[in-house]
């Protein structure tokens, strides 16, 4: 009897088991910087119900997408401030025949032409060359972060080289020798980064 109970609860488990591996989700999901160059308006019996947005991928931040282009879905109200020749960063979420975004899945990187933006904020992919102690003059960020400029996403950088003050670096699970989307807030005398925003765009 003890054989038997045990051999139902093993094939219990067996099966409990496969039922689960079989109902793990496939992991498209996306996050990804990219410029929008076309909007097509889906438009039901009384409004636009739906747009489709296809956008040129800049950078593909977590997922694995090996296309220029990306098209996703989303819905009227939430694709009203997506503007053709904006660049966004974009959470496109695999609905199994498509991709879909919402309001909270996009973030504007750069405005598109004819916009108001502030042109000294720098949106920059860099590579990490050293993460130091430093005095830096703010008792908030005692690290220094030296980068090099691989890509520059908006804004205006010339320089092949960035550095910037940080409170905790490990906040930003930042690494030497590994590249990372830099956002760069302009503050009228120097530029700040924060490490919240860092892994943001990298995560």
């Amino acid at each position: 009897m003890r054989r038997m109970k045990a051999f139902v609860v093993t094939v219990v488990f067996a099966l409990g088991l496969g039922t689960a591996i079989a109902a793990k989700p496939d992991k498209k999901d996306v996050v990804l910087i990219g410029t929008v160059i076309a909007i097509d308006e889906i438009v039901g019996e009384f409004s636009v119900d739906q747009r489709v947005v296809t956008v040129s991928v800049a950078r593909v931040v977590s997922g694995d997408l090996k296309g220029p282009t990306l098209k996703f879905s989303i819905n009227g109200v939430a694709g009203v401030r997506l503007k053709i020749g904006g660049t966004y960063r974009v959470r496109a979420r695999w609905k199994g025949d498509g991709y879909v975004a919402g309001e909270p899945d996009i973030r504007t990187v750069a405005p598109a032409p004819g916009e108001v933006a502030d042109s000294k904020d720098l949106l920059f992919v860099a590579k990490v060359t050293a993460i130091k102690t430093s005095e830096t003059g703010d008792p908030r960020r005692g690290w220094i972060v030296s980068t090099n400029v691989e890509r520059t996403l908006s804004g205006k950088l010339a320089a092949l080289t960035f550095q910037f003050a940080l409170h905790i670096p490990a906040q930003a699970c930042l690494k030497v020798g590994k590249s990372y989307t830099i956002p760069a807030h302009w503050t009228v005398t120097v530029y700040e980064v924060d490490e919240l925003n860092i892994w943001r765009h990298n995560h």
